[in-house]
């Protein structure tokens, strides 16, 4: 065990390519709880009948990301396995709340080229249809975008497209939405904030303002008054608890950058995923799920004493103690001050790689190709060869619409410093004449 932890931590410090801070709070008391089977079954907002649970804990942190994202009133919960059990949970409950099961038309499902990738077995396991099978199956060739793809023939793209910067083109989605909303459909939105390949964020509250007039127009029958047809969940696995520090400091003055508007302050957000193994931190997948309205499943409790409201029954009642010590551990201002210094550290990535590139086109005939979407920790670039993929766990992805996987990224977090930078630019120096050939 003792070779298998040093294995572990000597792999933590050339941690670049996952959005994972290895930078963790490591103390006594964290160790403590180890001696104890806690679990937080049910409800969080429920004691229930198991009384060794972390509730109490995992409300304040509950609390704490509700001002975080500007949430007056809400319900939710720590998750156990990340950030796509949120998703899960999200979609979960705005196919219940939006009348899957009913006789009038069916929700439809919407996200981007740049969604992460388990959007499509969500649906599935959901049973949701994407607007691609909605639009394949019921109306084909009746694609309101242009399409030439594969599937020309019955005229609908897979997913909605994106900008260069990877961001959802807002016109194609508006135009998509606008499609299905005029024939009945209830719409369910998924925005990413913080792209995992590229680190993007969609301007949500830009897209939400142009489709204002097909959501206001978008209603469901489902419930006694019936109510809004649609709901608009953002995937901020990474950037939703990484930007709220930066937009502190661009209102400081502390910053000329700042990312899109994403939260609860945009009226028609309904629910908000972020992980707290990426950018917080934290030595297991855990997350923080918060929306305007309720949990779906059964209402009144059960065996635990708790309504079953969450995804699962019992919980990881560690996540929500390491969250709060992670959290109460740093001032507002340090947050805020660790945030913009990640920001200076990818600038300082992105720079040494152009740099780079540069040599390489001059020495090589051929760069790292080297972009990043503005305000993001991510930076990505060509696909090395010699090894540096293995070292500093570096992903292979394709470019969107490509199937070969030759582009590579980093990702900047809080334990990444600039003399980690510069040993990766020396490897890429070294080695990059293989470039591209793993």
């Amino acid at each position: 065990m003792s070779d298998l932890s040093g294995a572990l931590k000597a792999r933590a410090r050339y941690m670049l390519g996952f959005q994972t801070n290895q930078d963790l709070p490591r103390s006594r008391v964290l160790h403590e709880f180890l001696g104890v089977h806690a679990n937080n079954a049910g409800d969080p907002f429920v004691e229930g009948d198991y009384g060794i649970n972390t509730k109490p804990v995992e409300r304040a942190v509950l609390d704490y990301f509700a001002r975080l994202w500007s949430a007056d009133s809400y319900w939710g919960y720590v998750l156990t396995l990340g950030g796509s059990e949120g998703t899960i949970q999200a979609l979960w409950s705005a196919r219940e709340r939006l009348g899957a099961s009913s006789s009038g038309p069916e929700p439809v499902l919407f996200y981007s080229e740049a969604a992460h990738y388990s959007l499509p077995k969500v649906a599935g396991m959901l049973k949701l249809s994407t607007f691609a099978e909605s639009g394949r199956r019921d109306y084909p060739g009746e694609c309101p975008l242009p399409w030439s793809g594969d599937d020309a023939e019955v005229g609908w793209p897979d997913a909605v497209p994106v900008g260069p910067d990877s961001a959802v083109d807002v016109d194609a989605l508006v135009r998509l939405v606008g499609f299905f909303v005029e024939r009945g459909h209830p719409v369910i939105l998924v925005f990413n904030y913080g792209a995992t390949a590229t680190g993007a964020y969609d301007d949500v509250a830009a897209a939400c303002r142009a489709l204002r007039p097909s959501l206001s127009g978008s209603t469901t029958s489902v419930g006694e008054n019936g109510g809004a047809g649609y709901w608009v969940h953002v995937d901020g696995a990474f950037g939703a608890g990484f930007m709220p520090y930066v937009e502190t400091g661009y209102r400081q003055g502390r910053s000329e950058r700042c990312g899109p508007l994403f939260d609860f302050r945009v009226e028609e957000v309904t629910s908000i995923v972020c992980s707290g193994h990426k950018y917080l931190g934290a030595p297991w997948p855990c997350g923080v799920y918060l929306t305007r309205n309720g949990g779906s499943g059964a209402s009144e409790p059960t065996i635990v004493g708790s309504p079953d409201s969450t995804l699962g029954g019992s919980r990881n009642a560690l996540a929500p103690v390491f969250l709060w010590y992670a959290l109460a551990r740093a001032s507002e201002e340090e947050r805020v001050t660790s945030a913009l210094r990640c920001l200076e550290v990818a600038d300082y990535a992105e720079r040494r790689l152009r740099e780079l590139d540069e040599e390489m086109l001059l020495r090589d005939g051929r760069g790292l190709e080297v972009t990043r979407p503005p305000v993001s920790l991510s930076v990505q670039f060509r696909r090395p060869g010699g090894g540096v993929m293995d070292r500093y766990a570096l992903p292979g992805f394709a470019d969107t619409g490509v199937s070969e996987r030759r582009r590579t990224h980093l990702y900047v977090l809080p334990h990444v410093t600039e003399g980690l930078i510069d040993e990766l630019v020396e490897d890429l120096r070294a080695r990059g004449s293989s470039a591209g050939t793993e």
